[in-house]
């Protein structure tokens, strides 16, 4: 892996850790850095400001969730049904700390509740 692309993972794995463990106002660039270990002005170089790592976020657990849910089992709707809220389930539990992040950002960023 490219360390451009290491660099960026390591700052988007700090946002989820941070963002779902506090509310997104108590959390700051600076955070996000000194928990990725990483200087405050690499972020830049990644992202503009707190908001825009905070919507990929949320962006990236949709993409995530629509490939997810396209994938219905069963022959007929009481098994899709079934295997649809199965899929709910699966998901909240594997991408547990985006969900709580998403679950935030539904009401700071209404564009987002929509999708």
């Amino acid at each position: 892996m490219k360390k451009q692309n290491v660099v960026r993972e390591k700052l988007i794995n700090s946002a989820i850790e941070l963002f779902s463990q506090r509310w997104y106002e108590t959390v700051s660039v600076a955070e996000i850095c000194r928990n990725a270990g990483l200087s405050n002005g690499v972020f830049y170089n990644y992202f503009k400001n707190k908001q825009e790592i905070f919507e990929y976020l949320l962006k990236d657990l949709l993409i995530i969730l629509k490939e997810d849910f396209y994938k219905f089992e069963g022959t007929n709707k009481k098994e899709k049904l079934i295997s649809f809220f199965e899929k709910v389930f699966e998901a909240a539990k594997k991408y547990k700390p985006l969900v709580t992040i998403f679950r935030e950002g539904q009401y700071r960023f209404p564009k987002y509740e929509k999708e």
